[in-house]
């Protein structure tokens, strides 16, 4: 029965997603006025991360960056849709790499490669660019919707592109064994990790922050080529993409201290590029949920 629904409603998302890139702004724009005037869809969460990161700016300066991030949270679910329906041509048009020779010097190393990134600007359509700049295999760390349909649609346009994915429970494993198989493993490593476990605090954007720490530890024990995706928006509907690739040889050889190292070196990146353009960073995700208790590991730059 799922077949058959999904069937139809894949017909009807894709026959929309064939229709003008301006006319999915202006559904964005009926977005924006619904989720932010009318419905507030995690609007306290979004302003209280705002205020706290930015101490410093007027209530005004924090208002206008919560509406403008409201604006771009509607037109990246816009732009979604809005790819299924998009040639590879018009993909490159609207997500251009600063620096497409990286993928040449990946591709002679015939090495697997870690590319850490973030929600910020079009995640999604950064992840699909990459596909399309290299030869090599892809994969992307993602945790699964729990809408059926919604989870369907993601995998079904995700992989369009020729890339994989490899969902989040057992991820490690399964990256590790994709890593030997020179394959680019992409990590979005911004959200905030289960409490399940021993957690590492850093600090980032001024705040106290749980981390996650898997990605290095990968990393690092393997010794493998690691990347920062640095995305920028240049205008509506066009972004730009920069692979900088990150020394991890200053982090070798493999222990805890050097691992907690090389996530503060990340969440260091991460910070720079939020602060350069910050409404464009998912705002609405609860960050800051979990405060440092007994046993919790505490990132050297909190102690000083």
């Amino acid at each position: 029965m799922f077949r058959v629904t999904f069937s139809v409603f894949y017909f009807i998302v894709y026959t929309m997603a064939s229709l003008p890139t301006a006319l999915w702004y202006f559904f964005s724009e009926v977005l924006f006025i619904l989720l932010y005037y009318i419905i507030g869809y995690r609007k306290e969460v979004a302003y209280s991360n705002l205020k706290r990161c930015f101490p410093e700016k007027s209530e005004t300066e924090i208002r206008n960056l919560l509406k403008a991030s409201f604006r771009h949270l509607c037109d990246v679910f816009a732009e979604f849709f809005r790819e299924i329906g998009m040639s590879e041509k018009e993909l490159k048009q609207r997500m251009t790499v600063v620096n497409p020779e990286v993928f040449r010097e990946i591709e002679a190393k015939g090495k697997g490669v870690l590319f850490l990134a973030s929600h910020y600007g079009n995640f999604e359509w950064m992840t699909t660019r990459t596909v399309t700049a290299t030869s090599m295999n892809c994969y992307g760390i993602y945790a699964p919707l729990k809408n059926p349909y919604m989870e369907a649609l993601a995998v079904k346009t995700r992989r369009r592109w020729g890339g994989d994915l490899i969902p989040a429970r057992n991820a490690i494993k399964n990256a590790l064994s994709k890593l030997e198989e020179r394959s680019i493993i992409g990590f979005i490593c911004d959200q905030t990790p289960s409490r399940r476990e021993v957690l590492y605090f850093t600090e980032f954007m001024g705040q106290v922050t749980a981390v996650h720490d898997r990605f290095a530890q990968l990393a690092l024990e393997k010794g493998a080529d690691v990347f920062y995706v640095k995305v920028c928006k240049e205008k509506r509907g066009y972004y730009s993409m920069e692979i900088i690739p990150l020394p991890v040889l200053e982090y070798l050889p493999y222990s805890p201290e050097n691992t907690r190292r090389f996530v503060d070196l990340y969440i260091q990146k991460l910070e720079e590029n939020i602060r350069e353009q910050p409404e464009y960073w998912l705002w609405t995700h609860r960050r800051w949920k979990h405060d440092p208790r007994e046993g919790d590991i505490l990132s050297g730059r909190l102690k000083n």
